[in-house]
């Protein structure tokens, strides 16, 4: 048990902290006021922006210390491929409420993008439990969905006059979009260790964060259920020294 916790104390205090924030503002949101905005004052409020800086801030910290040639894999695992099935069932669960509630053209595009990522994030699953590598364009397929997610969220949003009601989902997203890039690095033999940590890390911290208040909370859970289950199976093991040459 301490070993576990020691092996994966960055991924603990991310879902720690995450929780934490998302109660936080579920007290917070309870304060909206009849023209629709939250106290700007309240405690709660206030400890949860602290902590949304503080947490990610120490994940930096802790993951930029991690060796950039560790060798990284990530062989067979149920439990993995469970989450990128989990991590599917999100996706497509935004892609049904986006093509219900479309009321833009780029609506009607992240739907359409949501039905190819989750098809991608299955053959991922797949992949995870084979124990296979999977194609880059699989996780690329992903990122797409979040970057044009990301602009579909700006336009809906950039008229809503308190950011403090929609940053969490925003930075969530980002966070899942730049996950998945990194994730796919490995697929294409340039992964690196610390990028990777931080970004599943905080991905997990800020999609439990963006929970409250959010329709797409389901994907967010997901998002985090995913990401912690895809770095919960890496194995990092130290490069192995190249032989000396000898001597003629």
């Amino acid at each position: 048990m301490m070993k576990f916790l020691k092996n994966h104390s960055l991924l603990l205090l991310a879902a720690v902290g995450g929780v934490a924030v998302m109660i936080l503002r579920l007290f917070h949101l309870a304060t909206v006021n009849e023209a629709g905005l939250l106290a700007s004052d309240h405690f709660a409020g206030i400890l949860a922006v602290i902590l949304s800086v503080a947490i990610p801030a120490v994940l930096l910290w802790r993951s930029l210390v991690l060796p950039k040639d560790t060798v990284c894999r990530f062989p067979a695992s149920t439990v993995a491929a469970a989450g990128c099935g989990i991590g599917a069932l999100g996706i497509t669960y935004a892609a049904v409420v986006l093509s219900q509630n479309s009321v833009t053209t780029l609506s009607s595009v992240v739907a359409v993008l949501g039905a190819i990522a989750a098809l991608a994030l299955l053959g991922i699953a797949f992949c995870r439990f084979k124990g296979l590598a999977a194609n880059v364009l699989y996780h690329g397929a992903v990122c797409l969905f979040f970057i044009v997610l990301l602009l579909c969220q700006y336009q809906l949003w950039s008229s809503v006059p308190q950011l403090q009601l929609y940053i969490y989902s925003i930075l969530a997203t980002i966070a899942l979009m730049i996950g998945g890039y990194h994730r796919a690095c490995f697929d294409g033999k340039m992964g690196q260790l610390p990028l990777y940590t931080f970004f599943r890390c905080v991905s997990i911290f800020f999609c439990l964060a963006a929970i409250p208040g959010c329709d797409l909370w389901i994907l967010y859970l997901a998002g985090a259920v995913w990401s912690a289950t895809d770095i919960l199976n890496l194995s990092a093991e130290a490069p192995v020294p190249d032989a000396p040459e000898e001597g003629g």
